[in-house]
């Protein structure tokens, strides 16, 4: 691949940093020429540390601003025809959409759309004008004549092809961005009051609320466990719990709010449990942490969720929205420790055979080579 130019569009620094630094190192490694364009946030800097070149586009992660939208697709075009990448990889919904709009109106010759989850709108019941808009721009987006379509579970693939918006009705099916067994490594439990940890931001739709309720009732019980929230607050998220509202809970002595953690593996350790009572995920990377470190895990059937635990073999699987279940599910396996370490172990052993950083990164490899093959047919 000596020469050819791939550009990343990413709606943030620290996701990029979080979900593809691999994937851009290793493509260096085989010969890309690698950049990164970005919105703005923390971690630009350590992006070009990497020896990657940033670009700033004025792009936010959430919500819908028709002015700034606009802002956002005629810079990504201006990027497109400034770089001439040989190839884009596209992640998230507006990365997605606009750069597969520009991409397709700037003729890059190869793209891949990284759908890594349908997010907050696709967890309503109720579909919003937002969405409405969303379900027509993609087929528009998608369609690039010479273009892959990675999704992270089975139910955002039959979404998309519901809309028509997969190429010859095809998409490829990675586990998430996968999880580093070298950075994220197995250890005992840890000694003292269990630490329950519930990793991810600080959104309704990661179930943070169910979380604080089922909390709350099994303090109730008497059951002696911390109960910790770990992630950043982003207050222009639709669907952000507001910070009063945490600080609430925190003055109240329900939960801990330990915030952005720089070191989850560390996190992970800690933890007894890690639960993620999420609505819908892409393929939720802190449960592919805890499974790697051996802890048991308690979460949804909500897709993105359900594809990391065996029901009763490595975790606990309760409804979405059901507080009650998720408190008798998190009291079941802090009353049985000796059941916990063997449904941690059995998470590393499953993060082994199917969630490995290095298979991803292959798997993604092998998605760029017949792309620019493709091009060059």
């Amino acid at each position: 691949m000596a020469g050819k130019r791939l550009l990343f569009v990413v709606n943030d620094p620290q996701s990029f940093l979080l979900f593809r630094l691999a994937l851009a190192l290793e493509a260096q490694k085989v010969g890309f020429e690698v950049s990164i364009a970005t919105g703005p946030g923390v971690g630009a800097e350590r992006i070009i540390r990497h020896g990657l070149p940033h670009y700033p586009l004025p792009m936010t992660s959430a919500g819908t601003r028709p002015l700034k939208d606009l802002q956002t697709l005629l810079a990504i075009g201006r990027l497109f025809r400034q770089l001439r990448p040989d190839l884009v990889h596209l992640v998230t919904t507006k990365p997605v959409i606009y750069g597969g709009l520009m991409a397709r109106l700037t003729r890059v010759p190869a793209m891949v759309s990284a759908i890594a989850g349908l997010g907050f709108l696709f967890t309503r019941e109720r579909r919003s004008l937002t969405r409405w808009l969303v379900e027509r721009l993609y087929p528009l987006a998608l369609h690039h004549p010479n273009s892959t379509v990675i999704v992270q579970n089975e139910s955002d693939r039959a979404v998309l092809d519901g809309l028509g918006a997969l190429p010859g009705g095809e998409a490829v099916l990675m586990p998430g961005s996968g999880v580093s067994l070298d950075e994220f490594v197995a250890t005992p439990m840890p000694a003292g009051h269990p630490i329950v940890v519930l990793p991810g931001r600080m959104t309704s739709d990661k179930g943070v609320g169910e979380f604080v309720e089922a909390a709350r009732q099994l303090q109730r019980r008497g059951v002696e466990a911390r109960f910790v929230l770990v992630g950043d607050h982003k207050s222009e998220n639709p669907s952000a719990i507001p910070q009063r509202t945490l600080e609430r809970w925190v003055n109240e002595g329900v939960v801990e709010w330990w915030g952005h953690q720089p070191d989850m593996p560390s996190v992970m350790q800690q933890s007894t449990l890690v639960v993620l009572p999420s609505y819908r995920e892409g393929m939720s990377k802190a449960l592919l942490e805890g499974l790697a470190t051996g802890r048991p895990i308690v979460t949804t059937h909500a897709p993105g969720c359900r594809e990391t635990v065996e029901d009763g073999w490595n975790g606990l699987i309760v409804k979405p929205g059901d507080v009650d279940a998720l408190a008798l599910a998190i009291e079941a396996l802090l009353n049985d420790p000796a059941r916990c370490a063997l449904m941690g172990q059995r998470g590393r052993e499953k993060a082994e055979a199917e969630f490995d950083i290095q298979r991803v990164v292959d798997r993604h490899m092998g998605v760029y080579q017949a792309l620019v093959a493709q091009d060059a047919a």
